[in-house]
């Protein structure tokens, strides 16, 4: 119960910070909307002019508009954590943290929930704002439960990727610029695991290339779940992102915690600027 309270906590107060600043509030959603709708004015414009994607997809905007709201999502969330503890570091407040039982942890996971939540409102109006526009079809409910399960698992695994990234705030002492995993996963993901054009469109050797991230096969179900992708296996989706999720989230814990060591070691955890 302490744990929860300590979390919650941590997302009252990214919550409010929020409303302090709401000219911020307002930019984060239009960025989102203009975003996906930048993505979706391309996949028009290739739906058009290309024959390959013609005769590959019956509802290319609509697979483009879900790799897209899918993706961005995603890399947000990876993304959470290290811009947490870097803010939380420069600000002189890390150390602090780090002092109090599972203040750390508590601000790692407050944010990312409360990141989970308010991006996920994002997305999920923008959805019901354009699925007409991009033809949606109607979702059954059997379908959407579905679909949050995968996504869910989805979402684990995201976490421990996250951690992973996080943890190279310490390890790899990238204090300031891009850290390389979020850079690494986000750029692979988006060449080859079918965020705007299908997989199968590359040659066949570098098709594999894309199915190591969980990326892939949330892609693929909740297109399939929606009308706008080929048929899939449930039970095998099931599978793959539940061994995704049980792999990433304790190996995410394990480097995350063992970079926590190496900051105390160093003293890493404050700056003297």
């Amino acid at each position: 119960m302490k744990n929860i309270k300590i979390i919650l906590m941590f997302m009252k107060l990214k919550l409010r910070a929020m409303l302090l600043y709401p000219t911020g509030l307002i930019l984060d959603i239009v960025k989102e909307y203009v975003n996906v709708g930048i993505w979706l004015f391309v996949a028009l414009f290739i739906e058009k002019s290309s024959v390959s994607v013609q005769q590959t997809l019956t509802n290319y905007v609509g697979y483009v508009f879900i790799g897209v709201i899918i993706f961005q999502n995603a890399d947000k969330l990876i993304k959470q954590p290290f811009a947490a503890i870097s803010k939380a570091f420069w600000e002189k407040r890390l150390e602090v943290y780090n002092t109090s039982p599972f203040g750390i942890w508590g601000l790692v996971v407050g944010e990312f929930i409360f990141a989970f939540i308010f991006n996920g409102l994002i997305q999920i109006s923008i959805i019901l704002a354009l699925a007409h526009f991009v033809k949606l079809p109607g979702v059954s409910f059997k379908n959407i439960s579905v679909f949050i399960l995968f996504y869910l698992l989805f979402i684990v695994s995201i976490f421990g990727l996250s951690l992973i990234s996080a943890s190279t705030f310490f390890t790899l002492e990238v204090k300031k610029g891009r850290e390389p995993v979020s850079w690494t996963v986000g750029t692979l993901v988006r060449l080859f695991s079918g965020v705007y054009y299908p997989v199968t469109l590359f040659p066949v050797w570098l098709r594999w290339i894309g199915k190591i991230f969980p990326h892939y096969y949330i892609l693929n179900s909740s297109r399939y779940l929606i009308g706008a992708g080929s048929k899939i296996n449930n039970f095998n989706i099931f599978i793959i992102l539940l061994l995704f999720a049980l792999f990433l989230l304790p190996l995410g814990i394990v480097v995350f915690n063992r970079s926590m060591a190496v900051a105390e070691k160093r003293s890493g955890m404050s700056t003297l600027v």
